[in-house]
């Protein structure tokens, strides 16, 4: 936590701590640009942390202080491993992952002091992750879904390095509704787990870090 809250202040003190001209020339209505980036994951062995790769999205201001920003999330991993049993068995298990969401934003932002600004609002996100492995015989083993619907307060900055390039970094915190179902099976076939988890609870949304570039 102490990590998160680190990136946060780093956000606000990047944000307010330049005392310089304003730059009006930056932001103007109707606005829009293109952003990408990837989310900052410690550590995804933690339920809430799913595995996010890309975002890919839209920025567009509405008037200068105010923008949206809808976005596609996805994440995709296939691989093997083997395990080595003794004396002489392996074992392979291949696997299947990916993930596949999208989120909406809505942002104020703050007069560009330089090329900073700062950018404050909510972001509604709904993602879906699962994971699969299979024997080395094709049938499964086993089969992890999972289901995010997360609505979180964000605070970010934005620098530019033209009119029409540069960076955005934003985290929050927010709340979070959790379904995973659990599905396993032998190496004859048969089902040896099924369980369904249903968890909401309040949460730090991990840090995002990408590019914006404008066109107009």
């Amino acid at each position: 936590m102490k990590k998160y809250l680190c990136i946060l202040a780093a956000l606000l003190m990047l944000g307010s701590g330049i005392a310089a001209e304003t730059r009006d020339d930056l932001l103007h209505p109707f606005k829009i640009g293109i952003t990408a980036g990837t989310g900052m994951r410690l550590y995804t062995g933690v339920p809430y942390l799913l595995p996010e790769d890309i975002w890919v999205g839209v920025l567009l201001h509405i008037i200068p202080a105010f923008a949206l920003r809808p976005s596609l999330i996805f994440y995709k991993q296939d691989g093997e491993t083997i395990y080595n049993v003794p004396p002489s068995f392996t074992k392979p298990t291949t696997s299947a992952d990916g993930g596949l969401g999208g989120a909406l934003g809505a942002f104020y932002f703050s007069r560009p002091k330089q090329n900073f600004m700062l950018y404050l609002g909510p972001e509604v996100k709904f993602y879906f992750s699962s994971e699969i492995d299979f024997y080395d015989n094709g049938d499964k083993e086993s089969d992890y879904l999972i289901q995010q619907l997360t609505a979180a307060v964000l605070i970010g900055t934005q620098y530019m390095l033209s009119e029409r390039f540069g960076f955005q970094a934003d985290a929050g915190l927010g709340m979070l509704r959790y379904y995973r179902h659990d599905r396993e099976w032998d190496d004859l076939g048969t089902k040896d787990v099924d369980s369904e988890t249903t968890e909401t609870t309040f949460f730090l949304r991990p840090a995002y870090l990408g590019a914006v570039f404008y066109f107009n």
